[in-house]
């Protein structure tokens, strides 16, 4: 638990800021925390730091003072030396350190074809010790008796200066006693030198702490002091003394002024009851739905659990089974999900049930009725069915309820009374949710199913301008809205945003639609009569027509991130190869449209859906063959192109959706009986 907590407050900060997670998690907790505390009757402490003691206070029984304890053994410890023990080897390795580099200037010197200088480069290159130059060269140039005087006398002191002991942050200063050592020593000046540097160089701390006997040494402290306790009826206070904040710790130790000790304890007590909750419901957004915690729907999540909380306390004067709970869960299921619904319900109905005091039976009411009503919820596709699902929720609700009835545990004046708050409870839900879902969706910028539901019906005005005015394009929307939606369907991505945003992509034409291919049904192509520069300037600007038509209509952002990435920076390349059939290089820039790349899943689908439908058409003999030809190679150039690179799609299901075209390819270009001329 501690580890969770740890992680929780301190591993989610980013930067200079606090953690996402931490901050909504304040965000819920202080609110309710001052709802709990305001909620609680406490009363004022008899007693207050500052107050002079109205009489004598004593101790009413022998109480132990952990605290005043746990500063003695603080300060004991805080005192105590560590204790260090000397290590033998280190001992060992130095004298190896001293013995090796004079066996290796031994042995260099035994090689007669060398000269002294490269007998020095050899020794510096191989010696063990860190040494100057100069000193390599005396110990070069020492005679093998010197060699050996040299090395008795390094490895006596050596052993002396290590069996006192050297610690880590005594090294400088037994360092410097070297030179003092050595002087005094009946030697010659090369000697005394070759002996100084040699155990400078060799010389390492060797007493280091010992963990295991300084953590033993603790123990004895802690087990020596006695535990502090204030005997019975021993004087904490004298009457007319001003208490102080030491003599009130006491106090409250002793449970004297009980306001204040109960006070106390009601603060923790309330505060682990808010935390666990809470602290679960921010776990699992954090770690199932990051999304939401990044995002503003987390305040949405926040908003409609503390107004479905005060809504519970204003009906709660009148009767708790009035509480319209079920509002929480169906705008949450909506515009957040299901899952976070359930979660987002369990904990309201746990603050409801511990800071309004609603009965235990109606706390499980609501979560069974809720957590059914979020199930109804999830196909919804119109929204007179929000209204409806709130009168479900208080019929479940109600039916639940009637369950303690026939067990025998209410009367039939609880059942109608009760049951019919019930009902109407669901019905306010129904009502409030239905009347305050737009304002939601429009704060909060969510896309819920609801609003693809309209945007896809053939009403919109947009839509039916299409009809009027770009019949082409709207039959190549609709086309390309099926393979779209079947598409994300088959790789689990949102179908309905695949579908609308395929149906609105092509907006911009609506400026010039007589330009585009589709459009010109017994009219003269007036690209025929344009340089291909300018029919490129016409066919890209339906990209930026389209967002700025989106704007004006106020489509909501994720399917304006559909059209602005549904051609992402995709090179028109007839009007490309056209403008360099004289054989001259033309930069490539002036022929791609200036969109981002698809950055999700939905866009991605569109972009290939676009394509591959108008390739598809352009087949002059059409068969399976050249359907599943011709999809296949519009995929792959599209990758080739790298216009896939900022997608989050997988090749995996990449080869899902060319073969879900496919499939709807062929149902659409079946072939068809010839009838027969009449005769």
């Amino acid at each position: 638990m501690l580890k969770v907590l740890k992680t929780f407050f301190n591993g989610m900060g980013t930067g200079k800021r606090i953690g996402r997670a931490t901050t909504v998690f304040l965000l819920f907790f202080v609110p309710l925390f001052i709802f709990a505390v305001t909620q609680s009757q406490f009363s004022q402490a008899n007693l207050k730091i500052g107050q002079k003691a109205p009489e004598d206070i004593r101790a009413p029984f022998a109480l132990e003072d952990t605290d005043a304890y746990e500063s003695q053994v603080e300060e004991s410890l805080a005192n105590m030396e560590a204790v260090y023990r000397i290590s033998p080897t280190v001992q060992i390795t130095t004298k190896a350190k001293v013995s090796g580099y004079l066996d290796l200037v031994r042995d260099i010197k035994l090689r007669n074809n060398l000269t002294v200088s490269s007998r020095i480069d050899e020794l510096e290159t191989v010696s063990p010790l860190d040494l100057s130059s100069d000193v390599h060269g005396i110990a070069i140039e020492s005679t093998f008796s010197s060699l050996n005087t040299v090395e008795a006398i390094s490895e006596d002191i050596l052993t002396q200066m290590l069996a006192q002991g050297i610690k880590e942050d005594e090294l400088g200063y037994r360092l410097m006693e070297i030179d003092g050592i050595v002087s005094s020593l009946n030697l010659q000046e090369g000697e005394q030198l070759l002996i100084s540097s040699i155990l400078m160089g060799a010389m390492e701390p060797n007493e280091f702490v010992d963990t295991i006997a300084t953590e033993r040494q603790m123990e004895l402290i802690r087990e020596s002091i006695r535990p502090v306790v204030i005997e019975q009826n021993e004087l904490i206070v004298e009457k007319g003394e001003t208490i102080s904040s030491e003599q009130m710790r006491i106090i409250r130790l002793a449970e004297l002024g009980e306001e204040g000790s109960r006070s106390w304890t009601r603060y923790i007590g309330i505060w682990i009851q808010l935390m666990l909750p809470l602290l679960a419901m921010i776990l699992y957004i954090k770690y199932f739905s990051p999304e939401i915690l990044n995002g503003r729907l987390i305040y949405l999540m926040f908003t409609l659990f503390m107004i479905t909380f005060l809504l519970g306390k204003a009906m709660e004067t009148v009767s708790p089974y009035l509480i319209p709970s079920a509002f929480n869960s169906i705008i949450a299921t909506l515009l957040v999900g299901p899952g976070l619904a359930i979660i987002s319900n369990l904990v309201l109905v746990y603050m409801l049930y511990f800071l309004w005091s609603i009965p235990g039976e109606l706390a499980i009411i609501m979560i069974v009725g809720n957590s059914a009503g979020i199930i109804l919820l999830l196909h919804q596709n119109q929204r007179h069915r929000v209204l409806l699902n709130g009168i479900y929720m208080g019929a479940i609700s109600f039916i639940f309820y009637l369950g303690y009835y026939f067990l025998g545990d209410i009367t039939t004046r609880n059942i109608l009374i009760n049951g019919g708050a019930i009902i109407i409870g669901g019905l306010v839900s129904g009502v409030v949710s239905l009347g305050t879902l737009p304002l939601w969706e429009s704060v909060f910028k969510v896309l819920t199913p609801l609003k693809l539901m309209e945007l896809t019906d053939p009403n919109q005005p947009l839509l039916r301008r299409l009809f009027a005015e770009a019949p082409g394009t709207y039959h190549h929307s609709l086309i390309v809205g099926s393979l779209s939606e079947a598409a994300a369907s088959s790789i689990g991505a949102n179908p309905l945003l695949a579908k609308a945003g395929a149906y609105y992509h092509d907006i911009g034409k609506l400026k010039r639609p007589s330009y585009f291919k589709e459009n010109q049904f017994g009219i003269e192509n007036p690209h025929d009569q344009m340089e291909p520069i300018q029919s490129t300037e016409i066919i890209i600007s339906h990209w930026e027509d389209g967002m700025k038509l989106g704007k004006e209509t106020k489509l909501p952002r994720e399917i304006m991130d559909i059209i602005d990435q549904h051609h992402g920076n995709t090179l028109m390349s007839y009007f490309y190869h056209k403008a360099s059939k004289d054989g001259e290089t033309l930069p490539e820039d002036k022929f791609r449209y200036g969109g981002q790349k698809p950055k999700s899943k939905e866009a991605t689908i569109v972009m290939l859906a676009d394509s591959v439908e108008a390739a598809v058409r352009s087949i002059r003999n059409m068969d399976e063959t050249a359907i599943e030809l011709m999809v296949g190679r519009i995929i792959k150039g599209k990758i080739e192109d790298g216009q896939l690179d900022h997608s989050p799609i997988t090749t995996k299901e990449i080869n899902t959706v060319k073969n879900t075209f496919i499939s709807v390819l062929k149902g659409i270009y079946h072939e068809r009986i010839e009838y027969p001329e009449k005769s």
